[in-house]
């Protein structure tokens, strides 16, 4: 599900519960696979998540409805289990496949959200890297591989958002998205890094 409709950079989360209200209301058939909600699923426990999730992460999935929602190919939801409810589906996916979490565990990392059939992964609670968002590309070559996307969950959210906003204002035009997606980049101080991962992630959309 691609959001669509921008009316300038997204820069906080009340922006983007605004943004995606109002995308939802374009979109009816569509709405709970865009709209994300301030606040918690319906029966979600907090205490019920294993404690190496850190609380920059908790802090937004405790606070917003993330379960079955998507911002374009980014799943806000560990996608790749059956299980229902957001508690559910986070204590499965890092616990439901041994070689899964033997990697993640390695390198201190929870299986959150996906992004296509790659994982999205946030530092592990106590971590150097706690808080700090990671694809775990599994799909392009047999050797699994870490990618710095974001250093904490918001700004993930937010830079998603603005990239597909982008891709909708600008389609086709595949240099204008990449000059404007360098200035959400720079805003949200991303890393070289992180901001190469950002504009290759806008020329697959684009292609």
């Amino acid at each position: 599900m691609f959001i669509t409709q921008g009316n300038g950079m997204i820069e906080t989360m009340s922006e983007l519960v605004a943004y995606t209200k109002k995308e939802a209301e374009l979109f009816p058939s569509l709405a709970s696979r865009i709209e994300i909600k301030p606040r918690g699923e319906a029966g979600f426990r907090l205490e019920d998540i294993p404690n190496v999730f850190p609380d920059s992460y908790l802090k937004y999935v405790n606070g917003f409805s993330f379960f079955k929602v998507s911002i374009g190919p980014f799943n806000l939801w560990p996608s790749m289990v059956v299980e229902e409810g957001m508690s559910n589906s986070l204590i499965s996916a890092n616990s439901m496949v041994e070689h899964w979490s033997d990697f993640l565990n390695s390198r201190f990392l929870c299986l959150v959200a996906s992004f296509d059939a790659d994982f999205i992964c946030v530092g592990m609670r106590g971590s150097e890297i706690e808080g700090g968002v990671f694809l775990v590309d599994i799909t392009s070559s047999p050797k699994w591989r870490v990618v710095d996307v974001a250093s904490g969950f918001e700004f993930f959210l937010l830079l998603a958002a603005n990239l597909m906003r982008l891709c909708d204002e600008h389609d086709g035009d595949v240099a204008e998205v990449l000059s404007e997606m360098d200035k959400v980049t720079r805003k949200f101080n991303c890393t070289e890094a992180q901001s190469s991962f950002w504009r290759s992630v806008a020329k697959e959309l684009m292609a």
